[in-house]
């Protein structure tokens, strides 16, 4: 079997100096710029990338675009759009090459179902058909998202791995649900950005039971992502002082993709990445489901 291209699903690029911050923003990260983000990929040796509106920018996707377009064919690209985006807007952003828009509950540390199935579903009558929709939402509201889910066509995306509350283990409910989700075949979930989930240290030993789970339940629905330059999350302050630059997590560059290849062996980390050719629409990606 050929190897297929190794691609970082979820990256986030930060270039203040030149597309300016939202002012109802969270916080003030530090710059991670296309320039940063390439020599990141050359070095962990990732042939293609997923890039990732962050919060930061709210709806103005000019910075990630324009990422896009320095990186070239090996990018592409989630945003996030207005319910009054235009179908005009949404055309230039599917020609830089974006596929996806994507919601954050999690950001705003919102936990309400009904405001997600809301949005979820005003996304899914605008976007354009061929986009899947990415949630960055807790558990509990992927859950309760789970009827509109199935009512729609398109294929969904999850950050993070949920989010799993690693301490309660894999024998819980919630978690029983999302594997059930999972084998559906809708919906899709990213190895990603473990220490927003683990109670250790790197190598984040603790979320290995979560991360084989989810291989095991459904192998050509999972994508590896490493969530760079790694960003506080759920670990910030919940009111953070926006003149405070908030600073990057110190994380090695292929600790988390050798730990995952450590776990689930070469041939299955190789079974991720064409997942995620066919998933984000490369055109060599191999047959099989998206």
């Amino acid at each position: 079997m050929m190897e297929s291209p190794a691609c970082d699903s979820h990256v986030h690029v930060f270039d203040p100096a030149r597309f300016a911050y939202s002012p109802s923003r969270k916080f003030t990260p530090d710059t991670a710029s296309a320039t940063l983000l390439t020599q990141y990929l050359d070095e962990a040796g990732m042939a293609r990338v997923v890039l990732v509106q962050p919060s930061v920018y709210g709806t103005d996707n000019r910075c990630m675009v324009d990422a896009i377009g320095q990186l070239g064919p090996r990018a592409k690209g989630i945003a996030v759009v207005s319910p009054q985006v235009s179908a005009d807007e949404l055309h230039v952003l599917s020609a830089a090459g974006v596929v996806g828009a994507r919601l954050n509950m999690v950001v705003n540390r919102s936990g309400n179902a009904a405001e997600a199935c809301a949005a979820v579903q005003a996304l899914d009558e605008t976007l354009p058909k061929a986009w899947h929709i990415q949630l960055h939402v807790p558990l509990d509201v992927l859950l309760g998202l789970a009827p509109v889910i199935q009512r729609s066509q398109r294929r969904f995306v999850l950050d993070h791995m949920g989010l799993p509350a690693v301490q309660e283990g894999t024998e819980t409910g919630r978690w029983s649900s999302l594997l059930t989700m999972l084998r559906a075949g809708q919906l899709h979930v990213k190895l990603s950005a473990p220490y927003l989930s683990s109670c250790r240290v790197a190598p984040y030993a603790d979320v290995r039971p979560f991360v084989e789970s989810l291989v095991q339940a459904r192998p050509d629905a999972v994508v590896w992502g490493s969530n760079w330059p790694h960003t506080q999350g759920v670990h910030r302050p919940e009111r953070g002082d926006l003149s405070c630059i908030e600073t990057f997590r110190n994380e090695d560059r292929q600790g988390w993709s050798d730990s995952c290849t450590r776990w689930l062996g070469a041939e299955l980390m190789d079974r991720l990445h064409a997942n995620a050719a066919r998933l984000y629409g490369w055109s060599d990606a191999p047959d099989g489901p998206p």
